[in-house]
Parts: structure tokens; C-alpha cells; sequence
């Protein structure tokens, strides 16, 4: 299903190649990134997950920032919650970002969507529609799934 997924725009291309610069800097992605307690994933996304929210400035824009680290088998090695605790690199198969960019995308509350490699490498950014679609149903807590604060 992702052979179909169309490239990203090279605006949307530019702005996730910041977005990652300064989620780097506020140490949220890479080797010295700040950990959260992996969970077992659902259907969706990978066998296990590490969630966290945090603002992040990209330029001129300060945005709500939802990150899922996505880890699932690889190379041989099952993956278990215990084992992304302990050692997550070799488990983490992409990175998930939802950032809120204030007009761009106001029918569905102005998010921008991107998935990254490990390394930070694009795999698709903008308004992806199979990102979108999976979202819709959580429309009522602003497109996320996990508890939002009221």
C-alpha cells in the first residue's frame, strides 16, 4: 500500500526536513533523544510504540508536536516491549510525526503528517491521505488516539 503513496510536495519535503533539525535540537528524535515507555501497538502503525507530545519552533512557527517511534521485528529479532526498553535501536523500524501548522490544513485541524526513516531520511510528508483516513475516527480528540487533556 505504500508503493501507491505519492511523494511528498518539495515544500512539504523542505518543511519535514526542518521539522526533523529541530526535533534533533529539543532532543525528540535521534541518539539523544528523551525516551518514553514503550507500549504494545495496535493494528496500525508497529508491534510496539514510544509516544510523546511536546511544542516545537520550526522557524517562525511553534506547533504542537505528536511523535510516535515506531519499533517492530527486524533482521531476525522479535520484538518485545522489555527489548525497546532495554535496547531500541535495533527495532526501530520509522518515526511518526503529526505537527500542527496553523492554516495549513484547517478542514483537519491544520496537521502536517510525515514519516521519517530512522535516520531521518523522508518517507512521505504533507496531507497523507492514508494517514489522514486512519485518523478521521479520532477527529474528536484532535486526530489522536491517546487521552487528550480536556
Amino acid at each position: 500500500a505504500q508503493d501507491n503513496i505519492p511523494p511528498p510536495s518539495s515544500a512539504d519535503r523542505a518543511f519535514a526536513v526542518q521539522l526533523w533539525d529541530a526535533m534533533l535540537r529539543a532532543r525528540l528524535v535521534g541518539d539523544n533523544a528523551v525516551r518514553t515507555a514503550p507500549f504494545k501497538g495496535g493494528p496500525t502503525h508497529t508491534e510496539v510504540l514510544e509516544y510523546l507530545e511536546q511544542n516545537v519552533r520550526v522557524g517562525f512557527l511553534d506547533g504542537l508536536t505528536v511523535i510516535k517511534r515506531n519499533y517492530t521485528s527486524q533482521n531476525g529479532r522479535e520484538v518485545s516491549v522489555a527489548k525497546v526498553w532495554t535496547d531500541p535501536k535495533p527495532y526501530l523500524m520509522s518515526i511518526t510525526v503529526m505537527y500542527r501548522r496553523r492554516g495549513y490544513d484547517p478542514a483537519r485541524k491544520d496537521w502536517f503528517w510525515v514519516e521519517y526513516e530512522p535516520g531521518g531520511a523522508v518517507t512521505y510528508a504533507g496531507k497523507v491521505e492514508h494517514c489522514i483516513v486512519c485518523h478521521e475516527p479520532a477527529e474528536g480528540k484532535d486526530y489522536r488516539f491517546l487521552p487528550v487533556a480536556e
